[in-house]
């Protein structure tokens, strides 16, 4: 039997084999060049959402695999609550891949800590930048262990198709360790595309060896 009822909500329960296969079926019907767009990416949502419910698919991915605990500050001077929002979902994917993010505001750096600032992009993006890291290179301090997630509240063919810190060459941008793009809609969270895949590679390997990819 593939699944089976097993609570008074009606919750179903089902089988590792029979999740993985379902994931890959609905992969497969999400990269249908028929499939318009919009209904593709409302696919991959769900089918992330329904991954993080059950734990996964691959049955290698054991629940009982301990994850990574890292403790970051955090730093957020505008745009809390998407920030937060933006952080709540970027938990639940680095969870997925053996991270345990964990962070405190504080007012006072810990330089033995890792530090995330987020920034909002908008239509004047370096300036964006320049007020979020402002306070974090007074003096012209480094600190190589503060990144910037640049958050693009934006849909997917509208994202830029190079990296932000890229255009980034004035000398203050290099005294922090790096700055990483994600894309976020109220809608659909950190949805599936490149430029998020791209920066969980990168965060998962900063957080696991410290290293500056």
């Amino acid at each position: 039997m593939p699944f089976s009822l097993f609570n008074k909500d009606t919750k179903v329960k089902i089988e590792n084999d029979d999740l993985k296969w379902l994931v890959e079926q609905v992969e497969e019907y999400s990269n249908s060049s028929d499939l318009p767009e919009e209904k593709r990416r409302e696919v991959r949502g769900r089918l992330e959402d329904i991954k993080q419910q059950y734990g996964g698919h691959d049955a290698d991915n054991s629940k009982n695999k301990p994850a990574k605990v890292i403790q970051a500050q955090l730093y957020i001077p505008k745009h809390k609550e998407l920030c937060q929002e933006v952080l709540k979902n970027l938990g639940i994917r680095l969870r997925e891949r053996g991270i345990d993010l964990k962070t405190q505001m504080s007012d006072v750096r810990n330089p033995s800590l890792p530090m995330i600032a987020m920034c909002l992009g908008k239509s004047r993006i370096g300036a964006d930048i320049d007020e979020v890291i402002s306070p974090l290179i007074a003096g012209e301090s480094s600190d190589n262990k503060a990144w910037v997630i640049i958050i693009h509240d934006l849909k997917e063919h509208a994202l830029p198709l190079g990296r932000t810190e890229a255009v980034l060459l004035d000398r203050k941008y290099k005294l922090l360790a790096g700055y990483i793009d994600m894309a976020y809609q109220s809608n659909q969270g950190l949805y599936q595309c490149a430029m998020n895949d791209t920066a969980l590679e990168r965060l998962v390997s900063i957080f696991q060896c410290g290293s500056r990819v």
